[in-house]
């Protein structure tokens, strides 16, 4: 909680938070979003939060167990846009950064800790169960921007993965609040195969589990910017469930695939999804 302050300090000071501030407007991200999702700034510095840490006598070895500072004395988040992941409490449990500068890697989350464990946490569940609960419904998407904006033009029932597929510890997560999810991705390949994933997980937890993918290659944070609450209601409510969507995409790749073995292989996938269903049916 005082790293995010802390960051939260850096990204609201006049001088050292104009370039991510002018970013995060850019973005189209309001001021009242930016305060209400706690966003922050690391500084361009190796050790700028380890120097301020010190002076309030705080452990280095305290901020090595929660992850903001590596095992070689150095900030762990440098130069990056800050956003703070807690658990459904509302307990900051970790951090998702993404790059100001040139750095390879666009985003890079806390490590896993004893308070922190990517395959488990939800970004935005906090801020989305009453909605959820409400709904019986939680819209998952891949990225922060992405939860942020959703829930910023009246869509609250969204959250996102930490920049992995849903796991089992997802599973679990939502079968508390949520009856059915729904996963919105970009149609891409990477995003097709994070949704195939998705739906054995779902099917397992006995979760009831439908697809929504957005058109023109846009993601959801500049789709819902489009098309508004209203058009981001209606793709939910038109997403397709996993049988169907399955079924689609045997099809596709039946008509992109003649060898024997590709089509044997499609096949066996849809089977697969019906075998799991029926399991997941007859446990329910």
């Amino acid at each position: 909680d005082w790293a995010c302050r802390y960051f939260q300090a850096n990204l609201e000071d006049a001088q050292r938070g104009k370039q991510a501030r002018d970013y995060v407007l850019a973005r189209q991200i309001s001021s009242d979003s930016m305060k209400a999702w706690r966003m922050g700034l690391a500084l361009d510095a190796r050790t700028d939060l380890l120097a301020s840490a010190r002076q309030r006598s705080i452990p280095q070895k305290m901020l090595e167990a929660t992850g903001v500072v590596t095992g070689n004395g150095q900030d762990k988040f440098v130069h990056r846009l800050m956003f703070p992941i807690s658990d459904v409490t509302g307990r900051i449990v970790g951090f998702g950064g993404r790059t100001l500068g040139n750095d390879r890697a666009k985003y890079v989350n806390s490590p896993t800790t004893a308070l922190f464990d990517k395959s488990q946490c939800l970004y935005g569940l906090e801020q989305a169960r009453h909605e959820i609960v409400k709904t019986d419904t939680a819209v998952i998407v891949e990225g922060y921007t992405d939860v942020i904006m959703a829930h910023q033009m009246g869509c609250k029932n969204v959250v996102a993965t930490l920049g992995t597929s849903l796991t089992s510890g997802h599973g679990r997560l939502l079968r508390r609040y949520a009856k059915t999810v729904v996963l919105v991705f970009d149609g891409d390949t990477a995003g097709m195969e994070a949704a195939n994933r998705a739906l054995d997980v779902c099917l397992k937890h006995h979760i009831d589990i439908k697809v929504a993918s957005i058109p023109d290659g846009l993601d959801p944070c500049d789709f819902v910017l489009r098309e508004g609450k209203t058009g981001f209601d209606q793709l939910i409510r038109t997403a397709i469930d996993v049988l169907q969507f399955k079924w689609d995409r045997l099809n596709d790749r039946f008509q992109g695939d003649e060898t024997l073995t590709g089509r044997k292989a499609a096949l066996e996938e849809f089977l697969q999804t019906i075998a799991t269903s029926l399991w997941a049916g007859n446990l329910g």
